[in-house]
């Protein structure tokens, strides 16, 4: 069985300790749980820990040997939080470096490089990063940034046999929030990367896509018409709530990271607000209360129905996997420690194994709907 990855940044990964005290303590169960060697990862690497193991070759292929030695393999990263991930307040910060900076592409960098020395000869993988930056960042500048990196990514092809793409994700409240406003970014990138083209692309995940009401059917068909290479997807599901039950989303007020809220009005546009909080705050009346629902950007388990009055956008996601084909599935809920238990179960290795074991199933659904279709 195939199975898809997880993404490692459930738990802090600040310091190369905290990367290797996850591995055991979380992802080596998590292989051992299901039978599965090597079980595929999505790493995250704090930018500090990714441009140490950069710099020294040879701790770098330490940290691998370390990947095989506990029965994992490494065939994607997570580029997206720079650092402190999960302190108190991330918030905003999320977001930070944007795409203007060069620490973003120098961080990204680090991490293709290092996904390129632990592929197989010949081997490929992705890196998901934010989409330039929150609203206002300057597009100009993120598109010649990404372009560069696209090139340096072709360099590290030529280099190493190994291809790496750049696989950028659209979200609620930054300068592309989905797949059409995607694939109008990436189109001319694509265009002055010619030969490279395929080394940048969207990170589609179902969450973000979701919480915007994009259609998964309709995201792998804007792509496809584009010409946008899917570098990953990330099997996520959002929450949905009825707006009579928003009293249930209170505990989420108190997350470290943005929750962004959008429902749709009649006519099919959308209303927004940056976070929850904002929301819950105002004792929204008006179009808040006539919409039919919510959908709020807070990543929940896979697998797992909410107790009570909230759901999971796990139709959007089965509807994803379906529509949207890519070698590269990693499952991202990074949220457990701060769900709160109508969330989620109390075990970390068996509620990860679950997660993949869904996803997996999710995966053979899929591909058994596209092969009788």
């Amino acid at each position: 069985m195939n199975l898809p990855a997880y993404c490692t940044n459930v738990e802090p990964a600040d310091t190369l300790a905290d990367v290797a005290a996850h591995l055991d303590r979380v992802a080596a169960p998590v292989a051992a749980a299901l039978g599965a060697d090597p079980l595929p990862i999505a790493l995250h690497l704090a930018e500090p820990v990714a441009r140490a193991l950069d710099a020294d070759p040879a701790q770098a292929q330490r940290f691998g040997d370390g990947l095989r030695e506990r029965g994992l393999s490494v065939g994607s990263m997570n580029a997206y939080p720079y650092r402190g991930f999960h302190g108190d307040c991330v918030k905003e910060a999320v977001f930070r470096p944007t795409w203007e900076e060069p620490d973003r592409a120098a961080y990204t960098l680090a991490c293709a490089r290092l996904l390129a020395s632990w592929l197989p000869e010949g081997g490929s993988g992705a890196v998901s990063s934010v989409f330039g930056g929150p609203r206002g960042t300057d597009a100009g500048a993120v598109a010649e940034a990404v372009a560069a990196t696209g090139l340096a990514l072709g360099r590290i092809r030529a280099e190493t046999g190994r291809d790496v793409v750049l696989a950028l994700e659209p979200e609620p409240s930054t300068m592309v929030e989905n797949a059409a406003e995607a694939a109008a970014f990436l189109e001319p990138i694509a265009e002055a990367l010619g030969a490279d083209r395929d080394l940048v692309g969207a990170c589609v995940d179902a969450a973000h896509h979701a919480v915007v009401w994009d259609d998964p059917v309709e995201v792998a068909a804007v792509y496809a018409a584009a010409g946008v290479v899917v570098g990953k997807v990330q099997a996520s599901c959002a929450l949905e709530a009825d707006p009579a039950d928003a009293a249930a989303l209170a505990p989420l007020c108190k997350s470290p990271w943005l929750h962004q809220v959008r429902a749709q009005v009649p006519g099919g546009g959308l209303i927004g607000v940056d976070d929850l909080p904002e929301l819950m705050e105002r004792d929204p009346t008006g179009p808040w209360r006539d919409a039919p629902a919510w959908r709020i950007h807070c990543h929940v388990p896979v697998g797992r129905d909410p107790e009570g009055p909230l759901r999971a956008t796990r139709g959007a996601l089965e509807a994803t996997l379906g529509a949207v084909a890519c070698p590269v599935i990693e499952v991202e809920t990074y949220t457990w420690s701060v769900l709160p238990p109508s969330l989620r179960g109390d075990d970390l290795v068996e509620e990860i194994a679950e997660e993949i074991r869904w996803t997996s199933g999710a995966l053979q659904r899929a591909e058994s709907g596209r092969a009788a279709s």
